[in-house]
């Protein structure tokens, strides 16, 4: 074989910038559902005839030149920051119109339900809802400008940038359970896979812990088979696991804190031997009281 001709450092980070660019308007327009839903579709595989075996010989050596350009579809991932349109709204400023919104509907669900005074119940009326109807429509928009900005200094800075930070971190942990999700699957077949819905998304939410059990119920009713596992049942089941398990270490935890107990010493009774022994040396007291019993014989 012959020399590969080198490439100029500057003509092959040209080069790799044009790839990464190229593959990032791939990406986009695959992600785009207005060019998916607008392109005409795909002729059926069955609408298209079947080869003939002379021209299916004469493809052979074709096939495996058109097997290694299909493979170059693959997309980088992650994507490099310029790879990708910056957003124009930051994170907080999504934050801050989610809160927003979440405050109006909030508002208007407690002037909707709240028990109704003797000047509301004269506004009700007839005339009055002839005068509201009367307003023009720019004091409408003023009035909605009014609750918007009401609605920001509902919400100060502080409070902003904790929840902006609280919800950092649990999209964070979200990701990061979508990341570390495995299909029980053969490892040859893990990126042949079809992309992850809204309901398996769910679903490793829920069993990662992320979630409240209720708040899942509620959002997320049962809707088609009972029967099924939904979102709710495994963050139920991993609900239970985690406190099972919570409860077993602090049952063990809660001994390190504890005192520990005296060590009880006891000492071994001493018991005197009858017969002394003679590795010990006798005092003069024993032997003044110690008897010879010899002494009466030889008196005798």
């Amino acid at each position: 074989m012959g020399k590969r001709k080198a490439v100029p450092a500057a003509l092959h980070h040209e080069l790799s910038e044009y790839t990464s660019l190229i593959r990032a308007l791939k990406t986009a327009d695959s992600l785009d559902l207005s060019s998916q839903l607008t392109r005409a579709p795909a002729p059926a595989p069955s609408a298209s005839p079947a080869p003939s075996p002379a021209a299916s010989a004469s493809q052979g050596k074709g096939k495996v030149k058109r097997k290694a350009r299909e493979k170059d579809n693959w997309t980088r991932w992650p994507l490099l920051p310029g790879d990708f349109a910056t957003p124009e709204f930051t994170f907080e400023d999504e934050v801050r119109a989610l809160a927003a919104e979440a405050l109006l509907m909030q508002r208007e669900y407690d002037s909707k339900y709240e028990p109704l005074t003797p000047e509301d119940a004269g506004s009700s009326s007839p005339d009055a809802r002839a005068q509201l109807l009367e307003q023009p429509f720019e004091e409408e928009e003023e009035e909605e400008d009014a609750n918007e900005k009401a609605e920001l200094a509902d919400l100060p800075p502080p409070d902003l940038s904790a929840l902006s930070l609280h919800l950092s971190t649990y999209l964070t942990q979200i990701l990061a359970a979508l990341a570390a999700h495995v299909p029980r699957t053969e490892k040859s077949m893990q990126n042949r896979l079809r992309p992850l819905g809204w309901q398996s998304v769910l679903e490793i939410v829920a069993a990662t812990g992320c979630c409240d059990p209720e708040r899942m119920r509620a959002i997320y009713p049962i809707l088609d088979d009972p029967l099924l596992p939904t979102a709710a049942s495994r963050a139920d089941r991993t609900l239970i696991a985690s406190s099972a398990l919570s409860d077993l270490v602090t049952q063990f935890g809660d001994s390190i804190f504890d005192a520990p107990e005296p060590l009880v010493i006891r000492e071994r009774k001493r018991t005197r031997s009858k017969y002394k022994s003679t590795r010990y040396v006798l005092s003069e007291d024993d032997t003044d009281d110690e008897e010879d019993p010899f002494a009466e014989g030889n008196k005798e």
